[in-house]
Formats: structure tokens, sequence, C-alpha cells
């Protein structure tokens, strides 16, 4: 499992270049949330229960001293780190009180950053209990009224993002976000949107997972987390989900496409393996699951050679080599070369070389 990480800071650049800066899979580190103020990242913080906290210090809401003061007073045993443009004394001075892990001024350095990064990964795996830390704590509204008809909503959404149907999919969100409005009202408390945004993250994971990818492969450069803030917007966070769950779809369609394209290098690689055995156009075609004619058009448009002319080439090479170089007896370089009849095996070196495997070899010495 790798270390959960989460970023405070209410300036998007900032967030976004911590996120650049940081070498998260050389240190076995993952950022699973992002919130632009205090109170919302301490929100996150219950939700997520990160490894590592990176938090600025001047903050709307609460203030990054002030929350690392709200952590130490619940116990939350998170490594800290502060990121702030004070160069204050006072700041650094009350922050290493709270017992952070260091004190890095804006503009942050790679160095600086990754070096800390690296100090709370060591101090980390010290520590490291597989039961301790959960990204996905799916259970903090699992008691509230309206939960079967949440869990209901929630498993045809699912069902439709392996179906690829994303017509159904965008009524079920709608469906879902009606339920939500219908027991809580607009105004929906951030913690509970909290939970229900890395519900989904969590399904959305299984689904690529299942799908036999990575987060990254499907998503690749995008920004998958949604950014907290005081006033959550249902809206915009559902919208967000939508945007996630049909660019998923798409994505995993477009590398399952890829994937079943036929890997004619691969081909070629099998062949090169292999053309010494009893191989034949028909028994490769039969192996990459394909039409002997498309493989044979594609081989030659590959090769610039006809699957059978591309065999004979390299069968004629390793028996040169094997009769010339090695000293190999003519019958046993004809069965070497994937020869049974020995008569074939000298129509067809004569016919490759001008000259037959004998004189071939009288011409050497």
């Amino acid at each position: 499992m790798k270390y959960s990480v989460i970023i405070i800071d209410d300036e998007p650049w900032t967030r976004e270049v911590i996120k650049e800066l940081g070498q998260w899979e050389k240190y076995e580190m993952k950022v699973v949330g992002e919130a632009s103020d205090g109170l919302s990242g301490l929100d996150l913080i219950d939700q997520l229960k990160p490894d590592i906290i990176l938090t600025d210090v001047k903050m709307p809401g609460i203030d990054g001293l002030e929350l690392l003061q709200e952590l130490k007073d619940k116990g939350v045993n998170a490594r800290t780190i502060v990121i702030s443009g004070y160069d204050d004394f006072e700041y650094i001075r009350k922050a290493l009180k709270l017992q952070v892990n260091d004190y890095l001024l804006k503009p942050v350095k790679p160095n600086e950053l990754n070096a800390q990064l690296e100090k709370c990964a060591v101090q980390l795996k010290e520590e490291w209990n597989t039961n301790s830390t959960s990204l996905y704590d799916a259970c903090g509204f699992m008691s509230v009224e309206w939960i079967k008809e949440y869990t209901k909503a929630r498993n045809y959404i699912y069902e439709y993002l392996q179906t690829n149907n994303e017509k159904l999919l965008k009524d079920s969100f709608a469906v879902l976000k009606n339920v939500i409005v219908a027991n809580e009202g607009v105004e929906v408390s951030s913690k509970l949107l909290m939970s229900i945004f890395y519900d989904f993250m969590h399904s959305l994971e299984n689904y690529i997972v299942d799908s036999g990818y990575q987060t990254k492969q499907v998503f690749k450069d995008q920004n998958v987390s949604f950014v907290f803030k005081q006033s959550v917007d249902l809206d915009e966070m559902f919208d967000f989900m939508l945007m996630l769950h049909i660019n998923a779809i798409d994505s995993v369609s477009a590398l399952k496409r890829l994937k079943n394209k036929v890997d004619i290098a691969k081909i070629k690689e099998y062949v090169d393996a292999n053309y010494t055995k009893s191989i034949t156009l028909e028994r490769v075609a039969d192996t990459f699951f394909i039409s002997k004619e498309y493989l044979s058009k594609l081989f030659k448009q590959y090769t610039e050679q006809s699957f059978s002319s591309y065999i004979t080439k390299k069968r004629m090479e390793k028996a040169y080599e094997l009769i010339c170089k090695f000293d190999i007896p003519i019958k046993e370089a004809s069965l070497l070369t994937g020869y049974k009849d020995q008569a074939h095996f000298y129509k067809m070196f004569k016919k490759h070389f001008g000259k037959t495997p004998g004189e071939i070899k009288n011409d050497r010495l």
C-alpha cells in the first residue's frame, strides 16, 4: 500500500506545483486529496486519515498553525510539512513546537521537498502497520437513513460503468443527486460529500483494476482529486465525478481496443523464436487468434517479405552458419533448421545460395 498524502493550500497553483515537484512514486506515496482551506482540510483528514499532510500557514477559516494544534489535540499521528511564504521566526517556532516534520518556504525547492518526503517515508516504514490506514473511509455516512437508496444507486452506477453505458450512467448520477437533495437539502455537509466522493473513487479504482489497468494508465496526467473548500458545491462535485467516470469508460475502452489490435512486432518475435520448428502461417495465425489471410497481409507490410520468404531466409541463414561456421553435418543442419525432408532442404538451399550445401562447404575448405 502506498502512503497517502493530502495537500491543504488556498492557492491552486501552489497545490499543482507541489504535486508536480513531489517524487511520489519513488517514495511510494500517493496524493489522495486536496483542500483549499483549514476547515475543509480538517474534514479531509478525518475522512482519509492520511499518512502525510502538507499544509499552508495562512488560509481562510483556520490557518495552518490552528489546524496543526487541532490535529495535536485529536491525537492525529500523521507526518506534517508546513509550506508558507512567510519567512517569520515566530511561525517557524510555533510550527516546530507542534512537532511538524519541517517548515518549507515558498517557492518550494524540489530538492528540499523531496528530502522531507524521503524522511517521512523512512519514518513511516519503521512504524507502518497495514491495518492502521484506510484511504477510503466509506463508513462515514453508513448510518444515514437513506443509505439503502444510496447503495442501490451506487450499484447501478457501477453496473453501467462496467457495461460502458454512458447515458444510464448520467441518469443514475442524477437520481443519486436527487436522493441526497431530498434527504439533506442543497446545503450538504463537506464530511458527507467527502465520504461519497472517496467511496466513488474507490469504486472507480476497482473498475480500472478489474479491467486490467492502473489508474495512471487511464487518467494519465489528469487531476482526479476534487478540491474541497468550506462551501462545497454539490453540483460541482457530481459533475466532476461524472466526468471522471465517463473519461474512465472512454480511456479503458481505448486501451482495450489498442490491446486487441494485432501486435505484429510480437508475432515477428514469435516467428524468430520458432522458425526452426514446424511453423506455418496457419499455426501462427491460430496462436494469435487471427485469420491467416490477415496475418499474411500484415506480415508482408511489416517485413516487406511474404511469410514463407521470411521463414526460408531465416532458415537458410541459420543452415549456412551451422554448416560453415560450426561444421555441423548437412543432415543435422537440415533437421536443426526445420527440414525433415533432406531432399527438400537441398533444393531450398541451392535456390537460396545458388549452390548445394556440399558445394558451399567445399568452397570453405
